[in-house]
């Protein structure tokens, strides 16, 4: 009796040990799955970020761009118009000088 009561102490104690290295295994399993699951999340975010940052950047660089041009084209406009004035007020002076002229 003795003897088969030790085999079958033997043998729960084996299976209790093999059902604890089971649950140990399934635990490290999800604790695995869980900080992968985390490491993917994180990756995404991080790769999500640069392409806003790399997106924005470019549309600042785009802005930039398209101040200068328009600075440029003012900047344009304002010596055109600054030539033509001068050009007129010489022809003014030229005109205020010859009626002065005329009058003597």
């Amino acid at each position: 009796m003795e003897i088969l009561s030790s085999s079958t102490r033997g043998k729960t104690e084996k299976e209790d040990e093999i059902r604890r290295l089971k649950d140990d295994l399934q635990l490290k399993i999800r604790n695995d799955e869980q900080t992968l699951k985390s490491q993917l999340m994180h990756d995404h975010t991080v790769r999500r970020l640069q392409l806003k940052r790399r997106k924005l950047l470019l549309l600042h660089v785009l802005e930039q761009k398209l101040f200068e041009e328009k600075c440029t084209k003012n900047m344009d406009t304002i010596i055109q118009r600054h030539a033509l004035l001068k050009k007129h007020h010489e022809q003014t002076k030229e005109l205020e000088h010859k009626q002065l002229g005329n009058l003597h």
